[in-house]
């Protein structure tokens, strides 16, 4: 039986509107008529959300528990150097900017709207703030109006021009979400700390505009900015990161990585000495993200796990280990495995590292080593989970934050094909109806 409203149609999933596709069944005779006459086909297409559902969940649940607040405090000021920069590659766990860095929580950060991440974890900018909704649901689809802002606590930038002082930065339009438009764009800006009026202490130093749809562009690209003017060396200099966006929706979307901001550098300090997850872990079960404990089966065990390691060097570097335990719900070790060390070529131009103790281990025991044991669940209860812990060592390596997956498989009362987080809406769009 085909399913009801319109072609495209708002549901409300946890309070938030997503877009479905679907068809009337009052036309369900008529559609049938048509068909058998060849006067329509149909098509799968991918539409955009309305909502994140992901940050509404947070957001409702902090808000409960009255432990929400829109913006850091602005007394911390950050002392960098090139043994400890600003750095923020945005890999801990957590759906908001981490506070020690961060004074805002418009974008979103998380590890599934990127694609080919230079490390675990993205900040998102589009058209919704920290409650997940949109700014401004009345605004026109296709206006363009400041959306997210992502600004740094007050730093200790009193440094000369000479003392190659830069930020660099690397970003990626789209990613899996959804195309900026033409008049969207992703803009970077310095504060002059000495300005008080708050309107005219920014400057615009880098701007990206939109694109059009028909240009597909999935690389993170790399943006190096030398700070020299002296009415930015100062005590208390911001930065910020601001998008323009269609403000109606989870749309038009940036993503941004590996922010890094320390004096010492050089127009050439375009390598970063770090060897990363690039993607989460998932499922241990081959079919589904989440199944029913009555359900399951030992067989539906995967055999193997995979996991996406980067190495941003630009040469060969040593993995001296890799190691994943599974833990029950009380904390006992399920499963221990040793993957050793071993070499991991860079990623440009090799792509991801190609180890299969390490990328594609298998599921089970083997310590001692090299004889692998398969794993699978013990009985379970209606409330019964597992955690997947991960971990890579490297020396030397300039974010540890970023070699550590944790993984949550539970077995409660429902299936699951999806990891949770949703990047587009889906349906099925009509053409040729009279």
């Amino acid at each position: 039986d085909l399913k009801a409203t319109q072609l495209i149609m708002n549901k409300q999933i946890a309070g938030c509107r997503l877009q479905v596709t679907s068809w009337s069944k009052t036309i369900f005779t008529s559609l049938l008529l048509i068909i058998q006459y060849s006067f329509c086909f149909s098509q799968e297409i991918v539409t955009p959300l309305t909502c994140n559902p992901i940050l509404i969940h947070k957001y409702n649940e902090l808000i409960t528990a009255k432990k929400f607040h829109n913006h850091s405090s602005l007394s911390d000021t950050i002392i960098i150097s090139p043994t400890k920069p600003f750095i923020d590659d945005f890999s801990k766990e957590g759906v908001y900017p981490d506070t020690s860095l961060w004074l805002d929580k418009d974008v979103f950060i998380n590890r599934t709207y990127p694609i080919a991440p230079p490390t675990l974890g993205v900040a998102t900018f589009d058209g919704v703030g920290p409650s997940g909704m949109p700014y401004d649901t009345l605004a026109s689809p296709s206006s363009s109006s400041p959306a997210d802002t992502l600004t740094s606590k007050p730093i200790r930038l009193n440094f000369l021009p000479s003392d190659s002082v830069y930020l660099s930065f690397f970003w990626q339009a789209q990613g899996r979400g959804n195309t900026p438009d033409k008049s969207d764009s992703l803009l970077l800006q310095f504060k002059n700390p000495s300005i008080t009026n708050n309107s005219i202490a920014w400057t615009t130093v880098w701007y990206k505009p939109g694109f059009s749809t028909t240009i597909t562009d999935s690389i993170f690209h790399r943006v190096m900015i030398s700070i020299k003017d002296t009415s930015f060396l100062k005590n208390g200099f911001q930065f910020r990161f601001r998008n323009w966006a269609t403000i109606s929706g989870n749309v038009d979307h940036w993503n941004i990585d590996y922010v890094l901001l320390s004096n010492g550098r050089s127009a050439g300090d375009t390598i970063f000495d770090d060897i990363a997850f690039a993607y989460n872990a998932t499922s241990l079960l081959k079919n589904y993200t989440s199944m029913p404990w009555e359900q399951y089966q030992p067989s539906e065990m995967k055999s193997n796990l995979n996991f996406f390691i980067r190495n941003n060097f630009d040469t060969t570097q040593l993995i001296a280990s890799f190691k994943y335990n599974i833990y029950n719900k009380i904390g006992g070790t399920e499963v221990a495995y040793d993957g050793g060390a071993d070499n991991i070529k860079s990623f440009i131009p090799n792509g991801f590292g190609d180890i299969p103790a390490m990328t594609n281990p298998c599921l089970g025991n083997n310590i001692p080593p090299p004889t692998c044991i398969p794993y699978s669940f013990p009985a379970l209860t209606d409330t019964s989970s597992f955690l997947l812990e991960c971990a890579l060592n490297t020396t030397p390596d300039k974010d540890r934050w970023n070699d550590t997956l944790r993984y949550r498989q539970k077995f409660y009362d429902y299936y699951a094909y999806d990891d949770g987080t949703a990047e587009g809406g889906y349906g099925v769009w009509a053409s040729g109806l009279p």
